[in-house]
């Protein structure tokens, strides 16, 4: 699949595209790929955040916060998460189903690029202070000089992740620039949330998530996305190859789960925890290619399985 055969919707949703034929071989080194890479970045700039968190999780993301309702918090916010995901869900249903289009590329481009102007330039100064810090403690003292620049940087950095991506939908062009950035956007806002979200809710989320994943997939609204995506214009019944397509929320919840292991575990500890996700995903696109599905919800295996072990590390062993 080339560039050129990336329809316009297809472009604007929110999911990594990876333009392969779909054999068994070929999807299995691509999908190992983007989750080395998605797995790896998300270890990075955990390891960047706990350098200025200093280990502490905060609560600052979070509607309810624990330390003043308790372990309900972690229920209310599992329900504003799942409310939230349940209604942009429908909504992009909705409007792929009456072929609002337009609407629903200006609705994903708006909502790309607050990320990008969000979790961007947080993650790109936390890189650049970072980096800084460990080459001064070196004695590398003349990278004091760039300081001033940092913001600067993180802002030219912001506006070049903008423009590709709005070319990316306009054009439907520069198909591994638009994936990288989303991929990134949505590593960097998974990270900054695990180390923000308390110390129950994480657990919490990423469980309710996981088990909603099987019922989107099998019976809710996701069924009827992927039933949409699989026809050339609504109402038509062509089908149409996309290649691979991995769901940003899928990468949003495996970095999400490796943010949350580093904030309470030792490094041994979270790289376990990166190989059972890696894992569980490989896994589930082996059953994926297996049964020959158009879908398979892509968190319950290495969600699960990684939460049960965060569980055992922290409690039993």
């Amino acid at each position: 699949m080339s560039e050129r055969e990336i329809d316009p919707l297809t472009m604007a949703m929110p999911i990594i595209i990876i333009p392969v034929e779909r054999k068994p071989k070929k999807v299995l080194m691509a999908t190992s790929i983007i989750l080395i890479f998605t797995l790896a970045i998300a270890l990075v700039s955990s390891a960047t955040i706990d350098y200025f968190y200093g280990g502490q999780i905060t609560e600052e993301a979070m509607p309810a916060k624990e330390s003043e309702m308790g372990g309900e918090a972690s229920i209310l916010n599992l329900i504003y998460f799942l409310v939230m995901i349940f209604i942009v869900t429908i909504g992009i249903v909705m409007l792929i189903k009456y072929g609002k289009i337009n609407i629903l590329k200006a609705f994903m481009t708006v909502v790309v690029l607050l990320l990008i102007f969000t979790f961007t330039q947080i993650m790109v100064i936390f890189y650049q202070v970072y980096i800084l810090n460990g080459l001064y403690s070196l004695g590398v003292y003349f990278v004091a000089n760039f300081a001033p620049f940092i913001i600067y940087i993180s802002w030219f950095v912001v506006v070049v992740f903008s423009a590709i991506y709005i070319l990316s939908v306009v054009r439907l062009k520069y198909l591994n620039s638009r994936n990288a950035i989303l991929m990134l956007n949505a590593v960097w806002a998974a990270v900054w949330l695990g180390w923000n979200s308390g110390i129950l809710t994480p657990i919490v989320i990423l469980v309710g998530l996981a088990i909603y994943d099987l019922y989107s997939v099998f019976r809710g609204p996701l069924r009827n996305l992927t039933e949409l995506l699989v026809h050339d214009e609504p109402g038509e019944e062509l089908p149409r190859e996309h290649g691979v397509l991995i769901g940003l929320g899928d990468i949003f919840f495996y970095s999400f789960a490796i943010a949350y292991a580093y904030a309470v575990l030792n490094i041994l500890e979270v790289a376990i925890i990166a190989i059972i996700l890696y894992g569980g995903a490989i896994l589930t696109f082996v059953l994926l290619l297996k049964f020959d599905v158009r879908a398979l919800p892509a968190l319950p295996i290495p969600i699960l399985t990684s939460v049960l072990f965060i569980l055992l590390f922290l409690y039993v062993i």
